[in-house]
């Protein structure tokens, strides 16, 4: 394939040609860097890729371990390769290598780390806007708060469910009026009677 005016890069796809034994596509206009599949060829006896237009690192390895074997002159800029080459070495090329995987790698941890605090503060904000404000004494505008009262605060606000803070009775239970700390007006509690039926769905009417 030699004296030809094939143009564009050496198809990778040649490292899988696994018999070929000669290989030249000299004085040609191929462009771009050499496959490093073409190490693979463990049956590769010449490679003759001069008078191109084909730069970068000469691989290592396989055919291009034989100097003899190889014909390279005529291209542009090469580097790299076995040292009997005598050809500078890569270090530009192999720290743009390394640099981008480098970039990638600090974007990629940045957005995790961003993404992780922001479902941080707003798992804390919905936790702090829908926690509970439970009655204490120095709290101001207590009536118009949804207050979390235990069952003690209670018992202690209608004297131990006494007769003589009963105000009436009906289907579904009794209500006493009572006193709560730190509350300036007084309360009504409703106790339902459970064992009638209908009573859980008449609680839940009435907290709605």
């Amino acid at each position: 394939m030699s004296g030809n005016f094939f143009q564009g890069s050496i198809p990778s796809s040649f490292g899988n040609l696994k018999s070929l034994e000669i290989l030249d596509l000299s004085r040609n206009n191929l462009s771009g860097i050499i496959p490093y599949e073409l190490r693979n060829l463990s049956r590769l006896k010449s490679l003759n890729l001069s008078f191109n237009h084909l730069h970068g690192e000469v691989p290592t390895g396989g055919v291009f371990s034989n100097i003899t074997a190889l014909s390279l002159q005529g291209n542009e800029d090469f580097c790299g390769g076995i040292p009997q080459l005598k050809m500078p070495a890569c270090p530009i090329l192999h720290l743009k290598k390394h640099k981008k995987p480098l970039q990638l790698k600090v974007i990629l941890i940045i957005v995790v780390t961003g993404v992780l605090l922001c479902t941080m503060a707003s798992v804390i904000i919905l936790y702090m806007m829908k926690k509970p404000k439970r009655l204490s004494s120095g709290t101001s505008n207590l009536e118009d708060r949804l207050l979390i009262v235990s069952y003690g605060e209670l018992y202690e606000a209608t004297n131990g469910f006494s007769s003589t803070n009963l105000i009436g009775t009906g289907g579904f239970g009794s209500v006493y009026k009572g006193t709560l700390r730190c509350f300036k007006k007084p309360v009504a509690v409703k106790v339902l009677n459970l064992q009638t039926r209908g009573a859980s769905k008449s609680f839940v009417v009435e907290c709605g």
